[in-house]
């Protein structure tokens, strides 16, 4: 699953404000991967499903690739990341092996 996948199986149209689960990986690193309206570090700064630039937090590690988008460059498990371009991500999921998560999707009030 790409990072691309992750966002729209994740989308949910009902809530502009949401808070996607963090992402894990095959080789346990994990990190939250956010877009939305103006909550979040993202281009476009819309609530949508797709992104060209999303908002990073809080790797379970550090990596060199994400340095230049960091709010704090001397804490890169403590920070975030703002309006990371989604090739540089896919670049990092990729590295560690891909996303082993599944999505939990957006729940429709209208089917409870």
């Amino acid at each position: 699953m790409t990072v691309k996948d992750w966002l729209e199986s994740t989308f949910d149209p009902n809530d502009p404000y949401q808070v996607r689960e963090r992402v894990t990986c095959v080789d346990g690193y994990s990190v939250s991967i956010q877009g939305g309206t103006r909550t979040h570090y993202c281009s476009p700064r819309q609530h949508v499903n797709r992104y060209d630039e999303v908002e990073l937090g809080y790797p379970s590690s550090a990596d060199d690739e994400l340095i230049p988008y960091a709010e704090d460059p001397n804490d890169l498990t403590g920070s975030v990341f703002g309006y990371v371009p989604i090739a540089v991500v896919e670049a990092v999921i990729t590295k560690h092996g891909g996303i082993v998560t599944e999505p939990t999707p957006p729940t429709n009030p209208a089917t409870l």
